[in-house]
């Protein structure tokens, strides 16, 4: 029997696809997710009526050629102001503070990866046919295969750009 949970996290993953363009059975589509990109930042108008919600700076072609034949996601916020709780969050539906994870480098061993439910795993409920790929930062404490991906380049972090988790700067007394 699915539980409420899943039934909301269908409801939302149905009604995104089936606002795709081109109606199918299984559309196809791209969700990408880059670490302090603000709504302007790059050349793909996000909102239809503000010329400024666009960069006149920088230019990415692909992304404006992606947007023109697709759908563009323009109206979201962020669950954190850092990207692993943000990153939990979409990938399980669920608020930082549900998941007891509020900041980068937090242990997440407490969360069942394998048991719950993700953006592949709702996809194959919906079409079991669907094939998901994961490319890019992880920053998840388990691998993108684990909680459902059938195909990634691994537990990429920011370790790999030198990044340093210095925990001794965290105020842990808030």
């Amino acid at each position: 029997m699915m539980s409420r949970k899943h039934s909301s996290y269908l409801i939302i993953l149905s009604c995104f696809l089936f606002s795709c363009v081109d109606k199918v059975d299984s559309p196809n589509f791209i969700f990408i997710l880059v670490d302090d990109q603000g709504w302007n930042g790059t050349s793909v108008q996000m909102m239809n009526s503000d010329t400024l919600s666009k960069s006149d700076y920088h230019e990415t072609p692909n992304l404006e050629k992606l947007a023109s034949s697709g759908i563009k996601f323009s109206n979201a916020y962020s669950a954190a102001p850092v990207c692993a709780p943000s990153r939990y969050s979409i990938q399980f539906a669920k608020t930082p503070a549900r998941l007891s994870l509020i900041r980068v480098g937090m242990n997440s061993d407490h969360i069942d990866h394998e048991g719950m439910m993700s953006i592949p795993k709702a996809l194959k409920e919906i079409n079991s046919d669907y094939v998901t790929a994961h490319f890019g930062k992880w920053g998840i404490g388990s691998s993108p295969e684990i909680v459902g991906y059938d195909f990634s380049d691994g537990q990429n972090q920011n370790r790999e750009g030198g990044f340093e988790n210095d925990t001794s700067q965290w105020n842990c007394e808030v």
